[in-house]
């Protein structure tokens, strides 16, 4: 006969792998930046740096706090730790970080090859603001004409995916976490 102090139902973390709920909410939060992107293009507002930024930053919120809502009800019995939330979220974030790259260099290089032009001087008209010299200037530039390569666009959302990530999923984390009693 069990005790009543015992809690059968509670999952451990452990046993219950994260990593398909990462890929499935990766993807279509890849899915859902990949639309943004052409959205963006159709109406003229891929060089607009600050509304693309609110976007993806909408995007990235949503599907991080969906993922680990998913696994922490779906999967593991409404509990999860404010760690296993975190890695979660950061996983999901990476994975849509490697599609947004490619579908930004797929648009970039194959769809609208305007847009570089266009983002270069909506940086650069953005830049003079800042009260650069000349030389600051074509710097700075070249940084920006260099950085739409394949290599360095993926590098470039990777490193902004994880570090955006893990800010959005430390904090998503904290709040979503919720600690299985102890047994």
């Amino acid at each position: 006969m069990a005790n009543f102090d015992e809690n059968t139902d509670i999952i451990e973390q452990a046993d219950v792998p994260f990593i398909s709920t990462a890929i499935k909410y990766g993807l279509i939060g890849g899915g859902l930046l990949t639309a943004w992107t052409l959205l963006a293009g159709i109406f003229g507002l891929i060089a607009s740096t600050s509304l693309n930024m609110v976007a993806g930053l909408v995007i990235y919120i949503g599907i991080v706090y969906a993922a680990i809502k998913h696994h922490r009800d779906g999967q593991l019995g409404g509990y999860i730790s404010m760690g296993r939330a975190f890695v979660v979220g950061l996983v999901t974030c990476l994975i849509m970080g490697i599609i947004g790259g490619i579908a930004n260099y797929v648009y970039m290089n194959f769809i609208d090859p305007g847009a570089v032009d266009e983002i270069i001087a909506a940086t650069t008209e953005m830049m003079e603001g800042f009260g650069l010299n000349e030389e600051q200037m074509e710097e700075a530039m070249k940084g920006v004409e260099d950085g739409f390569t394949f290599g360095k666009l993926m590098l470039n959302n990777i490193i902004s995916s994880g570090v955006f990530g893990a800010i959005i999923s430390g904090i998503t984390g904290a709040i979503m976490k919720k600690e299985a009693p102890m047994v």
